[in-house]
């Protein structure tokens, strides 16, 4: 059901980074790391477009976070994903064993579309 790995940028990546990032990877979202690693939150889709006819120089992938970091274990129940999922403004879940390692995977509403169409349920 999860989407394995996460794009991830650092804090100092420029916003052309992030946007060519998810061009290259197909997603709707990449994770900032800061400097000491710790996710700051998923630079959106959504977000970077509002920076369009900005001069570009200004503007870093950290400028265009749009999401807080929601995270699960991989052992947490599918029902409970979905109602993290539906919270205003959580749009991804991160997958990680504990908050201080890299998460990896994502899980989306397309995830648990795909896991509906292969068992009729979840």
């Amino acid at each position: 059901m999860m989407t394995p790995g996460v794009v991830v940028l650092p804090v100092t990546a420029p916003l052309d980074q992030a946007a060519q990032a998810m061009n290259a990877h197909r997603v709707h979202g990449v994770l900032v790391l800061s400097v000491g690693g710790q996710p700051c939150g998923w630079v959106t889709s959504e977000r970077i477009t509002k920076h369009v006819g900005e001069d570009r120089s200004l503007n870093w992938a950290v400028d265009a976070i749009g999401e807080d970091v929601v995270a699960v274990t991989p052992s947490t129940p599918v029902r409970d994903v979905v109602a993290k999922l539906q919270h205003p403004g959580v749009n991804r879940v991160a997958v990680q064993q504990r908050p201080e390692v890299m998460p990896q995977g994502v899980i989306t509403d397309l995830d648990i579309a795909a896991l509906m169409g292969r068992t009729g349920s979840y």
